[in-house]
């Protein structure tokens, strides 16, 4: 191997933050070490994991840390860069 895994994983994919056990007090350390292990907000995709259910509610303890421009990087900015999209594009087709 010419790199670390943990480079080559970094890449190569991305996390989805469901389900996501976050401890019940997410502080904004744990959060800010959790973000440097991970490599970043920019490993992060948003997921409602529905229909399951998990006790807890460890995205939104993650999402409530991240700073404004992280949240959006996750909420919507990762998965337009991953998929291509049009930031600027109507959620909905026009007829």
């Amino acid at each position: 191997m010419d790199r670390a895994p943990s480079r080559i994983i970094r890449e190569h994919g991305l996390l989805t933050v469901a389900p996501f056990d976050a401890p019940p007090e997410a502080t904004l350390e744990w959060t800010e070490r959790f973000l440097a292990q991970m490599g970043g907000a920019g490993m992060l995709l948003h997921a409602s994991d529905y229909p399951q259910w998990h006790h807890g509610d460890g995205p939104a303890a993650l999402l409530g840390q991240l700073s404004p421009a992280e949240r959006t990087q996750v909420l919507s900015g990762n998965a337009t860069d991953l998929y291509g999209l049009d930031e600027e594009a109507p959620c909905a087709p026009t007829a």
